[in-house]
């Protein structure tokens, strides 16, 4: 009977010990889902050169609005295989303040470069790709817009993505440039006033091609649009003009230039 007794006190603290490690192996789990979810909020990274806010950032659209996402040079390198970063790059003709929003719209990834003031000439900027891997994107996925502050309103600056800053043309006039727009409601488009997108849905990747054509240097280019709001509850339309200048031609000068990792 002492035998049973005993055997039966082994085996209440065996059960009592795989509880306790039971326990804290859950709430060392716990912890380390918290842990890994605060590390892919959006939230300041980097060092120096590539100091930036990075992570996941809901943004959400609201009213009648048609947002631009991305203004980007249609132009690609071929994937390393050690690829460690991403760059974009940028000319301006002088010295100016561009607001710069790197985003995977459908992931609610957005980056941010914490510089805001920009030299003349070609700037890049790079960083690297761990937390964009960890989220299955890749560089040509993304979407970006550069603004450049102006007195009474804000310019697009035309980017361009790459991986390899020395295999970039000297020089180059993009032949086309793919502009990504995301409506909060259902939307009608007539793009320069001879195209027309009809019955856009909300929430979804709205990609316009703008091609140049006889192109004059230092010409400002524009896109127009016009858009028709539908509201589908109340059956009411609203029509907004938007219009957005630019000036197409990227320079790349590389003399000089390093790259900022």
């Amino acid at each position: 009977m002492s035998s049973v007794f005993v055997n039966a006190r082994y085996v209440s603290i065996a059960y009592v010990v795989f509880i306790s490690a039971f326990f804290v192996m859950s709430l060392s789990a716990s912890e380390a889902s918290v842990l890994k979810s605060k590390y892919y909020e959006y939230q300041k990274r980097g060092t120096r050169v590539t100091e930036r806010y990075e992570g996941i950032k809901y943004q959400q659209i609201a009213g009648e609005r048609l947002e631009l996402l991305s203004m980007v040079a249609d132009y690609r390198q071929e994937r390393p295989n050690n690829v460690k970063t991403f760059s974009l790059g940028f000319y301006l003709a002088e010295d100016a303040d561009v607001n710069i929003t790197v985003r995977e719209y459908h992931k609610d990834y957005v980056m941010k470069p914490k510089r805001s003031r920009w030299e003349k000439g070609f700037n890049f900027f790079s960083w690297d790709i761990e937390l964009a891997k960890d989220l299955s994107i890749e560089l040509y996925d993304l979407e970006v817009t550069a603004i450049r502050k102006t007195v009474n309103r804000g310019d697009l600056v035309p980017v361009v993505l790459f991986y390899s800053l020395e295999d970039l043309p000297k020089e180059f006039l993009s032949p086309r440039y793919r502009f990504h727009f995301v409506s909060s409601q259902r939307v009608d488009l007539t793009i320069n006033s001879d195209r027309h997108l009809n019955d856009q849905l909300p929430r979804q990747i709205i990609p316009i091609d703008w091609e140049y054509r006889n192109y004059e240097d230092g010409r400002v280019c524009q896109l127009r649009l016009d858009a028709v709001f539908f509201d589908t509850v109340t059956g009411v339309r609203n029509r907004i003009q938007y219009c957005y200048s630019f000036d197409p031609k990227i320079f790349i000068q590389n003399e000089g230039k390093k790259a900022n990792y």
